[in-house]
C-alpha cells in the first residue's frame, strides 16, 4: 500500500488482528478506520488460513516496520491454498 504523499518520518506501525478492539494508538475500526499522529493503523476484518500472525513490513527492506512511502503485509498461510487477510488502514502524520 503506498500513502497518497511520503510522510517526513515513517510512521508507527500497528496491526489490529480481527476481532480486536481499538486501541489508544489506533481508536478507530475497520469501517472508520483512524490512527493517532505518527502511527499507521491497520484494521483486519477477515483472516483465513494464516500460519502466522500478520506482520506490517516495509515493502523495500522487509523489515518488521512501515517505510515513509507505504508498507506492505507478511503472513504464512497454516496449509495449503490460498491466505486472505483483507480491512482498511489509516495513517497521520506526526
Amino acid at each position: 500500500m503506498s500513502f497518497q504523499f511520503p510522510l517526513a518520518t515513517a510512521p508507527t506501525a500497528n496491526f489490529l488482528a480481527a476481532g480486536s478492539g481499538p486501541t489508544a494508538s489506533c481508536p478507530g475500526t475497520v469501517a472508520a478506520p483512524t490512527a493517532a499522529p505518527g502511527h499507521l493503523c491497520v484494521y483486519e476484518r477477515v483472516a483465513l488460513n494464516q500460519g502466522l500472525p500478520a506482520l506490517v513490513i516495509d515493502p523495500s527492506t522487509g523489515a518488521g516496520a512501515a517505510a515513509t512511502f507505504g508498507f506492505a503485509i507478511n503472513t504464512a498461510a497454516s496449509v495449503a491454498g490460498p491466505v486472505i487477510s483483507s480491512g482498511s488502514w489509516a495513517v497521520t502524520a506526526p
